[in-house]
Formats: structure tokens, C-alpha cells, sequence
């Protein structure tokens, strides 16, 4: 008995800490304004099935490109990879220095927010569903913390996309309530509790694409004491 407990810890043991591997079939590239008037692009690269993971990239300097890289129920990647390799190269692999343990103490934040449903939004004529998020505390709280309100403008003619949430608090409140439409972003917009535009992402481009990470078997192993939080 003893031997088939211990066999099948180690099978346990490998199958948690074996090599990763993340597929991406979309890239994301949004045009972002914030109320300071600095423009920048960001671009994110997802999996349109799959909405506990994503990968953003941003343009460190002509040489290297920041990546930061999220899987809500596992692991994060935080690091710089040389553009040449982010731009010409289909398989990303981690540096075990850049991997991570993925902790989210926030979960119990679901019971503060909501996803609310609005009426849909025409842009150019084109009719775009509109959700958003909003925090269930007092308006001096959301004040105080700075709380920001969410708004999401989604495409209608991509519900083979799960909805993209880019905070672990985000994908919590979708777990624990899924009530959204699917779809990609057309438009993500932030307000402040006065109701001030404090921030805009605005799609320029979505991209059909192949790309892949992969996590290093050694690098789980070595690094698995070590923890994110997000």
C-alpha cells in the first residue's frame, strides 16, 4: 500500500511540475490614452478559449521588450526578452530567474464588485455590447482608494472569445458569476468616482497568430518557494 501511495505521488508531483506550455492565437494591440496626456500602445496576447492567462508585451527600448505574463491559477513570468526573439520567434521560453508562484490573497474582493450589463453602444453605426465593473462600497471609500469603474465595449461578432480580463480580481468575479457576453474589446475605459475619464484603451489591430510559452520544468522546480502577487 505504501508503495503504490508513494508512485502516486510522484506521478502527482510531476504531473504539477512538469514543463508548460501556453498557446496564444490572438494578439491584442491597443492604443492607450490616461489623463496625465501620455500616449503608449500596449499589446496583449491571449488565448481566445482560454481567459486565465495572457501575455503582454511592451517595448522596453530598441533592444528589449518587457514581458509580464499572468496565469491567474499558477504562475507568472516578469522579465525582458531581446526584441528580435519577442518579434521573430513563434515559441517564447522563460527564463526560470523570470518565473514565479502565482498567490492571490484578493479573492474575497469578488464579494465587493460587480459586473453590471448596460444597453449597447453604437459606434460609426455599429452596435457593441457594454458592461462594466463597480465596486459595492460607499462612495467616500471609492474616494478615498481611488476605485476606478471599468467599462468594456465588446465586439458582437467574436462570441467564440471569452471575455478578457486582465486582473486576477477580474477573472475571480467572472468565475464566480459568469454573466458576461462574450467577444473582445473594441474599447476599455476607466472613470473615477466623480465619473472623470481617467484612462483609455482603443483597438487598433487584432492580429490572428500562433505563438507559445513555454515554462522550463527546472525552472517550477527552482523557483517554487518563491511568490506574486497580483
Amino acid at each position: 500500500m505504501k508503495k503504490v501511495v508513494l508512485v502516486f505521488s510522484l506521478f502527482v508531483f510531476c504531473q504539477m511540475f512538469g514543463q508548460t506550455k501556453y498557446s496564444f492565437d490572438y494578439g491584442l494591440n491597443y492604443e492607450v490614452k490616461s489623463e496625465n496626456g501620455k500616449d503608449s500602445t500596449k499589446v496583449f496576447l491571449v488565448n481566445s478559449k482560454q481567459n486565465n492567462y495572457y501575455l503582454y508585451i511592451h517595448d522596453d527600448d530598441n533592444i528589449n521588450s518587457e514581458i509580464n505574463f499572468s496565469d491567474f491559477e499558477k504562475l507568472v513570468v516578469i522579465g525582458k526578452m531581446k526584441n528580435s526573439i519577442v518579434y521573430k520567434t513563434s515559441d517564447y521560453i522563460a527564463n526560470c530567474d523570470d518565473v514565479f508562484q502565482f498567490i492571490n490573497p484578493y479573492k474575497y474582493q469578488v464579494k465587493n464588485y460587480k459586473f453590471i450589463n448596460l444597453n449597447d453602444t453604437i459606434i460609426n453605426d455599429t452596435s457593441y455590447y457594454h458592461y462594466k465593473t463597480v465596486s459595492l462600497k460607499s462612495l467616500r471609500f471609492q474616494k478615498r482608494k481611488g476605485i476606478k469603474t471599468i467599462h468594456y465595449i465588446i465586439n458582437k461578432d467574436s462570441n467564440f472569445f471569452t471575455p478578457f480580463l486582465w486582473s486576477s480580481t477580474l477573472y475571480e468575479m467572472f468565475k464566480y458569476k459568469n454573466e458576461l457576453p462574450n467577444g473582445y474589446p473594441k474599447m476599455i475605459y476607466m472613470v473615477n468616482a466623480d465619473n472623470k475619464l481617467t484612462s483609455t484603451l482603443n483597438l487598433l489591430k487584432i492580429t490572428k497568430i500562433e505563438r507559445t510559452l513555454t515554462i522550463p520544468e527546472e525552472c517550477i522546480l527552482t523557483n517554487s518557494k518563491k511568490v506574486h502577487f497580483n
